[in-house]
């Protein structure tokens, strides 16, 4: 349900980790349905996010999973709260991001969503380089960028890439350390991917870093907030400065 009582969309839930089985609601169990039969009703279920809807959601809702269980003694229910959470790069490389987080602005209403699949991944520069010098570099790389965890030349800026990431309603408690982001790597086919996330100190939270050479400079010294890698998820340490970041 949305946070007006209505039906809401958003979320799939299943009866199996598999997965396989997906549940209509609104859903009802009987008791007496089931009296001499094996099977019984699920002990646990299984919520995934639509990333269709959430992708294509024009104001992001909060949505919950309401369970009532009546009996002839009384009833119980609890609630479960969902997020809708996005997450993108700017797959079509255009210059903006648009994506759940940013659907409503106004300024990107006539730009393609940027959306990345398996048969249309997002590829970006391995950060194998060595940007010591301030127009060139070290050639060949005898210390590369991605070995340290420090942002030393405003050239190791190009080697960048941006994610972003929408978390909804709970932006500010995320912002303030309340609640903190994982990210970990799923289905990777057997490969052992790594990538460093850094804070976009950009004024704007956009590709100025590689516009501009003042939005650059702001991210000299600054140190990584994470490595993700293996299939352990990382959290990323917060807090941020501001709503942008």
């Amino acid at each position: 349900m949305d946070q007006d009582e209505n039906p809401a969309s958003g979320f799939v839930v299943y009866e199996d980790e598999a997965k396989t089985k997906p549940i209509e609601f609104p859903k009802e169990w009987d008791l007496k349905d089931f009296a001499g039969k094996d099977d019984w009703i699920p002990e646990n279920l299984y919520i995934e996010a639509d990333t269709n809807f959430i992708a294509s959601a024009i104001a992001p809702r909060a949505t919950k999973l309401v369970a009532t269980l009546e009996s002839a003694k009384g009833s119980m229910k609890e609630e479960i709260g969902l997020l809708g959470c996005d997450i993108a790069v700017d797959a079509n490389r255009d210059g903006v991001i648009k994506f759940a987080g940013t659907r409503g602005d106004p300024e990107l209403a006539d730009k393609e969503a940027d959306r990345t699949e398996r048969g249309n991944p997002f590829r970006f520069w391995v950060n194998d380089d060595q940007d010591d010098k301030d127009i060139s570099e070290t050639i060949p790389a005898s210390f590369p960028d991605f070995a340290d965890n420090k942002i030393k030349k405003i050239r190791d800026m190009e080697d960048f890439a941006r994610l972003n990431i929408f978390v909804g309603s709970l932006h500010k408690k995320v912002r303030d350390g309340r609640i903190q982001i994982g990210l970990k790597w799923k289905d990777a086919d057997g490969s052992s991917p790594a990538i460093k996330i850094w804070q976009n100190k950009s004024p704007q939270g956009g590709d100025e870093y590689l516009k501009e050479e003042n939005a650059a400079k702001n991210h000299l010294g600054q140190t990584v907030l994470g490595c993700v890698q293996g299939t352990n998820a990382c959290l990323i340490r917060t807090p941020f400065g501001n709503s942008r970041d």
